[in-house]
C-alpha cells in the first residue's frame, strides 16, 4: 500500500486476503517446483558438453539420443506431444495454475476497417483480443510503450475516451499521431523514455494504463510507478522478461522475496522462446544463425585450446546473411581472435551437425518448463499488485496460435 493512502476497511482487507491466497499458493508451489527441477532447465545449452542430467537420469539420455532430426523437429513443434513423450522419464513436471485464468470476453462489436489500416493481420488480432478484455477503470487511457498506438487508437474509438500514448521513438510518435488525426481519435502522443523521464504527470487518479507486450524493465517500471501512484487500473500483457538492466531477476512481490532462487537473463529468455508466428524465412534464418554459432563455438575452443564457451553478442541480419564463414569471421573479430578460413571450418562440419542435434535435444527438455517459468513470473507480478491494494484477475486474452505471450493481468484499485 502506498504511503498516504487511507487505512483499508475490514471489507477491503478481507478481499485482499482472498486474492493474496488465490495467487500466493500457486506462486509458492511453482517457486518450489522450478527450484527443485533446475537441473533440467536452468542451463545454457551452448555451454554444455553433455546433458546436465546424464549421470542422474540415463534413461532420459538414452531416449533423447534415440530421436532423429525429423522426430526432434516434430516434437518441438508439438509441445503437448513432447510432454507426453518425455514426462514419464522426468520427475513430476510443475503443475500449471491454469485454473486461475478467467474466461476472456468474446468480441462484442465489429470495428470499421480503417482502424486496422497499416497493421499486420496477426498483430491486429492481438490488439482486438486485448481490447475486448478492457473495461475502462479511469476517465482516460495511458498507452505505455505505444509504438504507433494501434491499441490506444482502438480503445479510444471503442470507449470514446481520450488516450495518451507514450513512446520513446519519435518517428513512431509522429506516425501514430498522423493516424489518430486521420481517424479522428482523441489520441495524443508523448515522446518519452519511461525508463529515464518523469512519468508522474501521466500516472494520475484518472489513468487506466494499458500495455500490450511491454518488455522487461518497461513493464516492471509501469507496475512500480503505476502502483506507487495508485492509478485506478492497469491492463498488462508482459513480454521479454530477460530485457532487464540487472544480471539477476529481482522479484517484485514480498512473498516471492521470501524464498527467491537465482534467475539470470538466460533463464528469463527461456520463458519467451516459444514462437508460433515465424514464417519459413525467419525459421531458416534462426537455424542458420544457430549453425553458425555452433561452428564458431567449436572453432574457438580448438583455436584457443580452451574447452569453454565464449559468449558472442547478437549479430545483425547483414552478418547472418553472409553465412557461417562470414559470421565466424565477424565473431572472431569481436573476440580478438585470428580470422578463421574456410578450410578450417569445413573440417568441423560433421561435428557441427552432431552438436546441433545435441542442442536440439537439450532444448526439447528445457522447453517443457518454459510455460511454468512464465507463469511464475506473471504470478509474481499479480501478487505484487495484490500487495499494492489491487483486485487482480489473470486471463489468456487470445489463443497461443495468435501469440504465445497471451497472458493478461487486469488490476483494478480496490475501493472497498
Amino acid at each position: 500500500m502506498s504511503s498516504g493512502s487511507f487505512p483499508p476497511t475490514p471489507a477491503k482487507l478481507a478481499l485482499l486476503f482472498t486474492l493474496a491466497i488465490m495467487f500466493s499458493q500457486p506462486l509458492q508451489q511453482l517457486q518450489q517446483d522450478l527450484a527443485d527441477s533446475r537441473g533440467y532447465w536452468q542451463f545454457v545449452p551452448f555451454e554444455q558438453n553433455a546433458f546436465p542430467w546424464w549421470a542422474d537420469n540415463p534413461e532420459l539420455t538414452e531416449a533423447l539420443n534415440a530421436l532423429n532430426e525429423s522426430q526432434l523437429q516434430e516434437l518441438k513443434a508439438k509441445p503437448q506431444e513432447a510432454q507426453d513423450t518425455l514426462a514419464p522419464l522426468l520427475p513430476p513436471l510443475p503443475e500449471l495454475p491454469e485454473h486461475l485464468l478467467t474466461k476472456p470476453r468474446q468480441p462484442s462489436q465489429d470495428y470499421p476497417f480503417w482502424l486496422s489500416t497499416g497493421v499486420k493481420g496477426r498483430k491486429w488480432q492481438q490488439v482486438v483480443a486485448f481490447s475486448q478484455q478492457v473495461t475502462p477503470g479511469g476517465s482516460e487511457f495511458l498507452e505505455w510503450c505505444a509504438g504507433k498506438g494501434h491499441l490506444g487508437r482502438l480503445l479510444g474509438w471503442q470507449h470514446q475516451r481520450p488516450v495518451r500514448s507514450v513512446e520513446w521513438q519519435a518517428r513512431l510518435c509522429q506516425s501514430g499521431q498522423q493516424q489518430a488525426q486521420r481517424d479522428s481519435i482523441d489520441q495524443h502522443f508523448i515522446h518519452c523514455n519511461v525508463l529515464k523521464d518523469n512519468t508522474a504527470p501521466f500516472l494520475t487518479r484518472k489513468t487506466h494504463a494499458v500495455a500490450l507486450h511491454a518488455c522487461g524493465d518497461l513493464h516492471i517500471t509501469l507496475l512500480h510507478q503505476g502502483a506507487g501512484a495508485q492509478i485506478p487500473a492497469i491492463s498488462l500483457s508482459p513480454c521479454c522478461y530477460h530485457l532487464i538492466s540487472q544480471h539477476q531477476y529481482q522479484t517484485l512481490s514480498q512473498l516471492a522475496k521470501q524464498r527467491p532462487f537465482p534467475l539470470g537473463r538466460a533463464d528469463l529468455r527461456l520463458a519467451v522462446q516459444e514462437t508460433v508466428t515465424a514464417g519459413a524465412r525467419e525459421s531458416r534464418k534462426r537455424e542458420q544463425e544457430k549453425f553458425s554459432r555452433i561452428l564458431f563455438d567449436l572453432w574457438q575452443r580448438q583455436t584457443r585450446g580452451a574447452d569453454s564457451y565464449l559468449p558472442v553478442p547478437s549479430a545483425p541480419d547483414a552478418i547472418i546473411k553472409k553465412g557461417s564463414l562470414g559470421f565466424c569471421q565477424w565473431a572472431a573479430e569481436k573476440k580478438s581472435l585470428p580470422s578463421p578460413n574456410e578450410k578450417e571450418l569445413e573440417m568441423l562440419a560433421q561435428t557441427v551437425r552432431e552438436r546441433y542435434l545435441q542442442l536440439e535435444r537439450m532444448e526439447l527438455v528445457q522447453h517443457l518448463y518454459r510455460r511454468a517459468l512464465e507463469y511464475y513470473l506473471v504470478l509474481d507480478r499479480c501478487q505484487f499488485l495484490v500487495e499494492s491494494g489491487y483486485e487482480v484477475a489473470l486471463s489468456a486474452f487470445c489463443e497461443r496460435q495468435v501469440t504465445p505471450r497471451n497472458l493478461l493481468i487486469t488490476a483494478t484499485l480496490s475501493k472497498a
